[in-house]
């Protein structure tokens, strides 16, 4: 079974107290045009838990400026997630852009 990061934030609060945030690693696959953007086939994120698929697609468009512009669809373990899914710890994500051909 895959483990959580802890990390610890105390620094900005008064009298030491400290906010714990886990994080978890997902990997996102990148198909076609986004492939092309990001000059790799994957790449490891680490979210905080109770990420939703909406937040993930925001973090992955701050990649690049063109990613932010182009149009795709986020898969969740194969399958396009319906909105508010929250993404767990292992999850394997999929850029799709729309796909032209013949």
């Amino acid at each position: 079974m895959l483990e959580t990061s802890e990390t610890v934030f105390q620094d900005a609060l008064p009298n030491g107290l400290n906010i714990r945030f886990f994080t978890m690693d997902i990997t996102v696959k990148c198909f076609a045009a986004a492939r092309d953007v990001l000059a790799r086939d994957e790449f490891h994120m680490d979210i905080p838990e109770g990420t939703t698929i909406e937040v993930v697609e925001r973090e992955i468009r701050k990649l690049s400026t063109q990613l932010a512009e182009m149009p795709f669809m986020l898969a969740l373990n194969m399958a396009y997630p319906a909105e508010g899914t929250l993404v767990k710890e292992g999850d394997e994500l999929a850029i799709i852009p729309p796909v032209s051909g013949g």
